[in-house]
């Protein structure tokens, strides 16, 4: 039995036949553009334009294998590679490429050798700016190619690519903190003790400046492969340890060395590692001095000493200009006066409403009509000036009656047209002249309705009209006063009933609160049980679809119909008949929270059991 296991165990190991797995255990790929970490990827970009970056680095021991006995094997002793990356960064976008050398691998299963690794093409998108935000944000992505050369063990043996997301923050003047989370995404490998594959990766970093040129960093790097996470040796950890200092013209020459040390014994996690970053990535050149801050250097600045007024109007001298005024005629409505003409007193400057004009600092008097002001000009720049005249009006009269002539108790009327008149007690009002449509409202009255048109200076007076209503909203229903009447054994309304249905489109059309609405339809015992719930079927259908045509929305509607099973009263006779023929209407949702009460029926006796 024992052999029998050996056997089975030494033919999934896939390093039985002496190939190397196709495992990259170059996991180690640089930051791009950081300017103060080898590894880890923050919000940082390089400069504007071409730049370029070399990163040299001898890691040691980074594939290593234990096998089902216990055994570890070096598949990978060690490794110096070159990587050389070359970007564009336009604006918050970089674009990079990654090709690394591999000078000389050793030490291994498949012997020494030299070649490139896995190229990759690099992009990121800087979402926010540190400099500018509370926090810095970028998103990175990264396409490797299978172009190894150099055998087993330095290449994923396929396409393989990253997406990162990382965000940092100053915290002060001297110390800067990046996290960084992303999934690395690789062709899946089999081994004995673990299965490698794409992995999720965090990455973290703390920087302290020194200087202004240079500083130190720590990072950490760890990963663990998605389909074998809680496998200790699929989570590769590394702590590294590096600085910076910034040499040359404009700080160009970019010099970063660090070291790294494994913390684990996982796949890929080396036991040491040395690194040297070389790359030339220039700060932006230093401003050149503008004593007053406007944007014109003192050296082609005309008054340097005075900012420049950015108005559009010759804005390179440096210098403030005389200030280009707008002047606006408005009533005290608000409202545009066509053809105001105004002047300024004591010159001969004059314009239409929504003109400019170009006017020295100081005080100046605006004149239109009888209406002055005096408005302050600043030195330079874009100003505007307001000019308020009294807006026109006429009378608007409204009385507010019933069917009789007699004033409506408690009732109250709004408007709209030029101006939206607000609910308000019957009265006289000023208004603006033009067309009004009003409308009156009293508890237990349909809404009254009716249009008029006002003219300056005049004066108009109107009787809205009200009627007693057949609806009322309630808590959990539209209560009718009266019946909705369909033609005999039909489903055709009868147009007696529109009036009332008018007032339920109404009151639902007013309260788009009420988002569902139960057409219930109803019928006396007369007459055969299934013939009776197709009737009040139809019957609730012909209710929604006149609804409807009246602008209330079908979504809001339900048509159920419930034939003889829901009577009001026990039916004794044509009276009690007619009760129990109604149409419901029924609040079974609403958006404003209140309680939706259930309707009571009676229980009829064959709701009850029946007694032995």
């Amino acid at each position: 039995m024992l052999l029998l296991l050996a056997a089975a165990a030494y033919a999934a190991d896939p390093l039985a036949d002496g190939a190397t797995p196709t495992i990259n255990a170059q996991t180690f790929r640089p930051a791009m553009d950081s300017h103060e970490f080898l590894r880890v990827v923050d919000s940082d970009l390089a400069a504007e334009g071409f730049t370029g970056r070399g990163v040299l680095s001898y890691t040691q021991d980074p594939l290593q294998y234990t096998n089902w006995e216990g055994t570890t094997e070096t598949l990978v002793g060690g490794v110096m590679q070159l990587d050389a990356m070359a970007g564009w960064t336009k604006g918050r976008f970089r674009l990079g490429l990654d090709i690394p050398v591999v000078l000389r691998s050793f030490g291994g299963r498949d012997g020494d050798a030299t070649g490139l690794g896995d190229a990759s093409i690099d992009a990121k998108l800087r979402l926010l700016d540190p400099a500018k935000s509370p926090v810095g944000l970028a998103m990175s992505g990264r396409v490797g190619m299978p172009s190894a050369s150099t055998g087993g063990g330095l290449g994923a043996g396929g396409f393989w690519g990253e997406v990162t997301v990382s965000g940092d923050k100053h915290l002060g003047d001297r110390l800067d903190a990046v996290v960084s989370l992303g999934v690395d995404f690789a062709p899946e490998q089999e081994l004995e003790n673990v299965t490698w594959g794409t992995r999720a990766e965090l990455q973290a970093g703390l920087a302290y400046s020194l200087s202004a040129r240079s500083g130190v960093a720590v990072e950490l790097y760890t990963a663990g492969v998605l389909s074998d996470f809680a496998n200790e040796r699929a989570r590769p950890t590394e702590l590294l340890v590096g600085g910076w200092t910034r040499v040359g013209e404009r700080r160009g020459l970019l010099v970063h060395p660090g070291v790294a040390f494994g913390l684990n014994d996982a796949v890929t996690t080396p036991s040491f590692r040395a690194l040297l970053s070389i790359g030339w990535d220039p700060l932006a050149p230093k401003a050149p001095p503008d004593r007053d801050k406007d944007g014109v250097a003192d050296g082609v600045d005309t008054c340097p000493d005075a900012p420049e007024d950015v108005d559009g109007f010759a804005d390179t001298d440096g210098c403030a200009e005389r200030a280009r005024v707008t002047v606006t005629v408005l009533d005290t409505d608000g409202m545009p006066v066509p053809d105001a003409v105004w002047s300024i007193e004591g010159t001969a400057t004059s314009g239409k409403s929504g003109e400019g004009v170009e006017l020295p600092a100081g005080e100046q008097m605006f004149v239109t009509g009888e209406v002055n002001l005096v408005s302050t000009i600043p030195g330079g720049g874009a100003a505007a000036v307001e000019l308020r005249v009294p807006a026109p009006r006429g009378g608007l009269a409204v009385e507010v009656v019933d069917g009789k002539g007699k004033p409506v108790p408690g009732a109250k009327w709004a408007a709209k047209g030029p101006i939206d008149v607000p609910l308000r007690d019957p009265g006289t009002l000023a208004v603006r002249p033009g067309a009004y449509e009003l409308i009156g409202r009293a508890e237990g009255y349909r809404p009254g309705r009716a249009s008029v048109t006002v003219v300056k200076d005049g004066s108009v007076s109107l009787k809205l009209e009200m009627l007693p209503a057949k609806a009322a909203l309630k808590a959990e229903k539209i209560e009718i006063k009266d019946s909705v009447y369909f033609e005999t054994g039909k489903t055709v309304i009868k147009p007696e009933s529109f009036a009332l249905l008018d007032e339920v489109a109404d009151i639902l059309n007013e309260h788009p609160e009420l988002t569902k609405i139960k057409i219930e339809g109803n019928t006396d015992s007369r007459g055969d049980a299934k013939d009776n719930l197709k009737l009040s079927q139809g019957r609730a259908e012909s209710v929604k679809t006149y609804l409807a045509g009246k602008g209330v929305a079908a979504a809001r509607l339900e048509a159920i119909g419930y034939g003889e099973s829901k009577p009001l009263v026990k039916e004794k006779g044509a009276a009690d008949q007619a009760k129990n023929r109604r149409v419901d209407f029924v609040v079974a949702e609403r958006s404003d929270g209140a309680v939706v009460a259930p309707v009571k029926l009676i229980e009829t006796p064959g709701d009850k059991p029946k007694e032995k």
